[in-house]
């Protein structure tokens, strides 16, 4: 029962806590990594291998869903630098509003549309640049939510593997002392 007990501890978790989209596999690689790099070994130092595995995979996550989150605005974007943009320019100045919402829609998918934007971008001296920077100003209150909860996870991350070294180094404090008390009884 103690063999098989150990040899469950040495594995990955069977069911880690996975989103749908996420492999099993990326988590036993990342434990594998973790557990080979720390050298972990025994119960209590592959259960912070865990909890380390799973902060790593969380991170993924959020620094995942803040990109995205910058990613979602870009229409948005798009759409108020085109009507910041066509009122200046004569070329599109008709229905301001709807050419910008139609630019918006077409500028990812219609390389022409995007040539035509970059264009107009580049004749006011600006860049694509410009369409991160609108992205960014508009999910920036969702931004700083995702900031936060990473730089969290992240100081979590850096306590864990604190705790993990200052476990060894107990250890191998207690270790000492066991090998100079029998050194000792000699």
């Amino acid at each position: 029962m103690a063999s098989r007990t150990r040899e469950k501890l040495n594995q990955p978790m069977d069911r880690p806590a996975l989103l749908l989209t996420e492999d099993p596999l990326d988590y036993s690689s990342i434990f594998d990594e973790f557990r080979t790099d720390l050298r972990a070994e025994g119960a209590f130092q592959l259960s912070l291998v865990h909890d380390l595995t799973q902060d790593r995979m969380e991170l993924y996550r959020l620094e995942g869903a803040k990109a995205a989150a910058i990613n979602r605005s870009y229409p948005f974007a798009i759409a108020n630098l085109a009507k910041e943009l066509i009122r200046k320019d004569d070329e599109w100045a008709s229905e301001v509003e709807d050419d910008a919402i139609s630019i918006a829609h077409r500028y990812l998918d219609d390389p022409t549309t995007k040539a035509k934007f970059q264009e107009l971008l580049e004749r006011t001296g600006l860049n694509h640049a410009a369409i991160e920077a609108e992205a960014m100003s508009i999910a920036a209150a969702e931004v700083e939510r995702y900031d936060r909860l990473i730089s969290t996870l992240r100081d979590r991350l850096r306590e864990s593997l604190r705790n993990l070294f200052a476990l060894r180094e107990a250890m191998h404090r207690h270790q000492s002392r066991l090998i100079e008390d029998d050194n000792g009884d000699e």
